[in-house]
This record gives structure tokens, C-alpha cells and sequence, in this order.
């Protein structure tokens, strides 16, 4: 019955570990989150770059993307 319990040394370790692992889980997380707003961010360009090229004005790219008109004029 005793021997079912950790020592200190134990214990720590899988305190140590448990941390990690979420600590890794919430990275994979956020790392996920960037990686989908980076992808967004380079579509809505190349869409805006693509409607400049057919004649779109600047405030209709801005209208139909959600961009700035700032950032477009940079494109």
C-alpha cells in the first residue's frame, strides 16, 4: 500500500513534466493561432493584389479585403 506512493524525487518529476507538457501544448497552440493569422494575412494580399490588377480602386480592394488602404497602396 505504501510503495503505491512517490517519493519527493518522484513527485517533482512529474510535477516537472506535467508543466512541460502543457507548457508544450500551449505552445503548439499559439504557434497554430500565428501560423493561421500570418496565412489570412498573406491571402488577403495576393487577393489584393490580384483585384488592383483588374482595375479595382484602392477603397474597393479595402471594402472587399478588410485592409487598410495604407497597407494596399504598399502592395
Amino acid at each position: 500500500y505504501f510503495a503505491s506512493f512517490l517519493s519527493y524525487e518522484e513527485d517533482q518529476k512529474f510535477l516537472r513534466n506535467s508543466y512541460i507538457s502543457e507548457g508544450e501544448r500551449i505552445g503548439k497552440k499559439q504557434g497554430i493561432a500565428i501560423g493561421e493569422k500570418h496565412g489570412i494575412e498573406n491571402t488577403q494580399k495576393q487577393i489584393a493584389k490580384s483585384m488592383l490588377q483588374d482595375g479595382f480602386t484602392v477603397a474597393q480592394v479595402s471594402k472587399y479585403t478588410k485592409l487598410p488602404e495604407s497597407n494596399i497602396l504598399s502592395l
